[in-house]
């Protein structure tokens, strides 16, 4: 019996030290945010904490904000570089036919880290959820 529990116990020993050695493939984790941005007009500040999933893609609002706001609903991201360096808002809305540009201002990356607005139509009373979602930094 005694060399029975023996050996019981040396393969509980050892088998942490087997399943322990396993290879981790990928160093990615993705991360979301999950945003409440309130109705009739209001403003909500948020930050993008991710980076891009597909390196290729840019973080426009087209790629970040997506389909997830009503249209009329505006993005407000921040430039340091506007107004001879003293910084503004970039505004970015979202039209009726063609969603969100993909030019001009439309084009504008969020940069991670960097806050910006979201605003829903005055109009509209109902809050929205966004989701920002990325890779989350190593």
């Amino acid at each position: 019996m005694k060399k029975i529990l023996g050996i019981a116990c040396a393969v509980a020993m050892a088998a942490p030290l087997a399943f322990g050695q396993a290879s981790v493939f990928s160093q990615n984790a993705v991360g979301y945010v999950r945003v409440k941005v309130p109705g009739s007009g209001d403003l909500n500040l948020c930050r993008l904490d991710f980076l891009p999933l597909d390196p290729n893609v840019p973080n426009n609002v087209l790629n970040v904000i997506g389909d997830q706001l009503p249209v009329n609903s505006s993005v407000f991201i921040w430039d340091s570089t506007l107004n001879e360096g003293a910084g503004g808002y970039i505004p970015v809305t979202k039209g009726a036919r063609a969603g969100w540009p993909s030019t001009g201002a439309g084009a504008t990356e969020i940069d991670q880290g960097v806050a910006f607005w979201l605003q829903t139509p005055a109009s509209d009373p109902n809050d929205y959820f966004v989701y920002l979602m990325g890779e989350v930094p190593g």
